[in-house]
C-alpha cells in the first residue's frame, strides 16, 4: 500500500528552481533513507511533505487518515517548558484524561439515570483512553528519556535555555512520542552518542510506521534503511536497500548506462562516416540513389534519442594531503593527566602513547572532556597534574569544531595565501577544488556558513606541512560526497591522525584503533569502530551478569556515608582494565609476530595487485589469497583481544 505519493513536483524559491519535477513514492512500512549532496532540496521536500510549505506545481497525495510527523534539523519551542514540549505529543490523551477526571468527580453528585449515563460516557471514554495507550504514557516517556538522555532535571527548563544539542534531543524525543503512521526526520542523528544512536536506530528498526530520514550518517543510513531515495538537481531516484547497497547498486547502473552511451556514440559515429561516404559516392558518381540514402539516413539519427554522458564521479572536493619530513617514532605522550571544571573531574590520570603513522578516533559519551583532552593537547588549557609531550619533528595541524580565522574580514583566496603563500592563479585552481569556485573566493570569511568554513581550513591543512593531524568532528557540517573525498585524502596522509569523531561509518574507514574516554580514562581498543564497539557490549554484558550474580555481603554492618565508598572498592574503581596473566601475555607475544608477519604479506600482495596488469587469472589467485590472509588476521586479532580483556 502507498502511504503518500508525489508526483512532477515543482518549487520555486524566487527565480531559483529548487524541485524540477520530482516523483517518488513511499509504500507503507519503507524505512526510507534521502541523500543527495548540500542544497539539492531534500528539507524543501520533507516541510512540503508536513504539510509546512506549498508547492508550485505537480500532485500530493497522502493515505486517508495518515498522521505525519515531523522533526526539523532546528527544533524551536520557545519559552515553553520542556515537560510541556515532550507532553504536547499526548494533548489528544492529556483531554480525555481531564475528561475522565472531570466525570471521576461528578459521580458523587449524580443518581439515577443521570448517573447510568454518566456511568455509559465514563466507560466509553476509559475504552478510548486505553485503546489510544492512555495508560502507557508515563512508560513511553521514560522509554524515550532513557534512550536519547533527557533526563528529569531538564523537564522544568525552559526549552529555549537548553543548548543546541539538548533541544535537538528533546524535539527527536517529541516526535518520536507522537507515535504517528509517518515519521520525517530532518538529520535525526546529530548531537546524540553513541549510545543514544544505537537505540535510535532499534527504535525506527521496530517502528510500527512509515520512517523517512535525511542523514549525512551512512552507518545509521545502512542500520535503518530498507530502500534509499537519491536526490540530485531538484529530482529523485529510488533504489532497493540500505545506503551501502544503494552505492553498489548506483555504480553498477552507471556503468552499464556508460556502456550503452558508448556504444551508442559508436553507432552515431559509424552513422555519419556513412553519410559522408554516401555524399562522396553520389558526388562522384552523379547518382542521386545515394544522396537520397545519405538524407535518410540524417533523418533517423536526428530522431535518435541521444544519451548524456554519465557522470560517474561526484562533483566532490579534490583532496590530496601533503605531508612534511616525519616526526620522531613517538608522536605523542600524555602521562597522568588530570584536568576539570568548578571541582568537577573531567581527566583522571589519563595515559595515551601515539606512534608514528597511528590512526586513532577518540570517543566517549557526550560530556567526558574528549574536546577538553584535545584543549589541553593543544596548549589552550593547562592541566592540573599530568603532562602533556609531542615528539621531535612534529608538525600539528588542527581542525577545531568551531572554526575561526585570525582575521574575519579576508576574504577566502586572502585567507588561504595568508597560510599557503603561492600566485593567485594556484591558489584559486586549489579553492576551486574546494568548491570555492569563480566570485566565491571574494566572500569574507566572517560570513561563511560552518561547512563553508570547515572546507577552507581543511584546504589549508591539505596544502600546509603538517605531519599530525587532530581534527575535533571533521565531518560536521560536510556532505556525504565531502566526507568521501576527505576519507580518501585521509588514507593517502602518510602522517600521524588523531581525530574526534561520532561517525561510526568515517570512524571505520579511516582508522586503525579507536581510544575511549570513560572515567577519566583513555582504553585503547585495536581496530575499527565495530571491533571496538562489539568489545565495548561483552564488556558491559560482563558486566551487567557480575551484578545480577553478586551476592550482598556484611548487609547488617551500619550504613556508609551517602555517596561513599569503602576504601578497598574506591581504589578498585580507579584502576585501568585487567593486567593479562603470564600464560595470556605469552600467547599475545606470539600473535602479535604472527599479526606482523601476516600484515607483511598482505602488504605484498596488495603491491602484487596493483603491478598485476590484465592477467584475470593471476588477479584471482591474489585476491584469494588476500582473503585467506585476511581472515587469519582477523582471527589472531579477535584472539588477542581476548586474551587482553581476560
Amino acid at each position: 500500500m502507498i502511504d503518500l505519493a508525489v508526483n512532477g513536483i515543482k518549487k520555486y524559491y524566487g527565480a531559483e528552481l529548487v524541485l524540477d519535477g520530482l516523483t517518488m513514492e513511499v509504500r507503507r512500512g519503507d524505512r526510507m533513507g534521502v541523500v543527495g549532496p548540500n542544497g539539492c532540496g531534500k528539507t524543501t521536500l520533507f516541510r512540503i511533505l508536513a504539510g509546512l510549505e506549498p508547492h508550485d506545481e505537480g500532485d500530493l497525495h497522502l493515505r486517508r487518515g495518515a498522521v505525519v510527523g515531523y522533526l526539523p534539523q532546528t527544533p524551536d519551542y520557545g519559552q515553553q517548558m520542556v515537560k510541556e514540549v515532550l507532553q504536547e505529543a499526548f494533548r489528544d490523551l492529556l483531554a480525555l484524561q481531564e475528561q475522565l477526571q472531570a466525570l471521576e468527580s461528578n459521580l458523587a453528585l449524580l443518581t439515577d439515570s443521570r448517573l447510568e449515563r454518566a456511568l455509559q460516557e465514563y466507560a466509553q471514554l476509559q475504552q478510548a483512553f486505553e485503546t489510544a495507550g492512555g495508560y502507557s504514557m508515563q512508560e513511553r516517556l521514560e522509554r524515550i528519556q532513557q534512550g536519547l538522555k533527557i533526563p528529569d532535571s531538564f523537564l522544568e527548563r525552559p526549552f529555549a535555555q537548553l543548548s543546541g544539542g539538548e533541544q535537538s534531543r528533546v524535539g527527536l524525543g517529541r516526535t518520536l512520542l507522537q507515535e504517528p503512521d509517518i515519521l520525517l526526520l530532518d538529520e535525526p542523528t546529530n548531537h546524540l552518542d553513541l549510545d543514544s544512536l544505537a537505540w535510535l536506530e532499534q527504535f525506527l528498526r521496530d517502528y510500527a510506521g512509515t520512517v523517512l530520514a535525511i542523514s549525512h550518517d551512512r552507518y545509521f543510513l545502512d542500520a535503518v534503511s530498507s530502500v534509499t531515495l537519491e536526490m540530485q538537481q531538484g529530482q529523485a531516484m529510488r533504489w532497493p536497500g540500505n545506503y551501502s547497497r544503494f552505492q553498489l547498486a548506483k555504480q553498477e547502473h552507471l556503468l552499464q548506462q556508460q556502456a550503452l552511451y558508448e556504444n551508442q556514440q559508436k553507432k552515431v559515429a559509424a552513422m555519419e562516416a556513412a553519410i559522408k561516404k554516401l555524399r562522396i559516392w553520389g558526388a562522384q558518381g552523379d547518382n542521386e540513389k545515394f544522396f537520397k540514402r545519405a538524407a535518410s539516413m540524417e533523418k533517423r539519427l536526428e530522431k535518435m534519442e541521444t544519451m548524456d554522458r554519465p557522470q560517474l564521479t561526484e562533483d566532490a572536493m579534490a583532496l590530496r594531503l601533503q605531508t612534511s619530513q616525519r616526526s620522531g617514532r613517538d608522536t605523542l605522550l600524555v602521562e597522568q593527566l588530570h584536568f576539570g571544571y568548578d571541582g568537577q573531574p573531567l581527566l583522571r590520570g589519563a595515559d595515551l602513547h601515539v606512534r608514528w603513522q597511528e590512526r586513532l578516533a577518540l570517543v566517549g559519551e557526550n560530556g567526558t572532556g574528549k574536546t577538553t583532552l584535545l584543549r589541553l593537547l593543544q596548549g589552550v588549557l593547562t592541566p592540573h597534574r599530568g603532562s602533556v609531550r609531542w615528539g621531535s619533528g612534529v608538525k600539528v595541524g588542527w581542525l577545531d569544531q568551531v572554526v575561526r580565522f585570525a582575521d574575519e574580514e579576508h576574504t577566502i583566496l586572502e585567507c588561504f595565501r595568508d597560510t599557503c603563500p603561492m600566485t593567485e592563479g594556484q591558489a584559486r585552481n586549489i579553492l576551486a577544488k574546494f568548491l570555492f569556485r569563480n566570485q566565491d573566493v571574494f566572500k569574507k570569511v566572517g560570513t561563511l556558513s560552518g561547512g563553508e568554513r570547515s572546507r577552507l581550513r581543511l584546504c589549508q591543512l591539505m596544502h600546509g606541512e603538517a605531519n599530525v593531524l587532530v581534527l575535533d568532528e571533521p565531518t560536521n557540517h560536510l556532505d556525504i560526497p565531502a566526507m568521501e573525498a576527505l576519507e580518501e585524502a585521509l588514507l593517502d596522509f602518510g602522517g600521524t591522525l588523531l581525530m574526534v569523531s561520532h561517525d561510526r561509518y568515517f570512524i571505520n574507514k579511516t582508522v586503525d584503533a579507536v581510544v575511549e574516554l570513560r572515567q577519566g580514562r583513555l582504553y585503547r581498543y585495536l581496530g575499527d569502530f565495530d571491533a571496538y564497539w562489539l568489545q565495548r557490549q561483552e564488556r558491559l554484558e560482563r558486566q551487567r551478569n557480575q551484578q545480577r550474580t553478586q551476592v550482598p555481603k556484611n548487609a547488617q554492618t551500619a550504613p556508609k556515608e551517602p555517596g561513599k565508598a569503602p576504601a578497598k572498592a574506591s581504589a578498585k574503581a580507579g584502576a585501568k582494565e585487567a593486567v593479562p596473566t603470564r600464560r595470556a601475555q605469552q600467547e599475545m607475544t606470539q600473535l602479535e609476530a604472527e599479526l606482523a608477519q601476516w600484515e607483511a604479506e598482505l602488504a605484498d600482495v596488495a603491491a602484487a595487485m596493483n603491478a598485476v596488469g590484465a592477467d584475470a587469472e593471476e588477479a584471482l589467485r591474489l585476491f584469494g589469497r588476500q582473503e585467506m590472509l585476511q581472515k587469519q588476521v582477523d582471527a589472531a586479532m579477535a584472539r588477542w583481544l581476548e586474551l587482553q580483556e581476560s
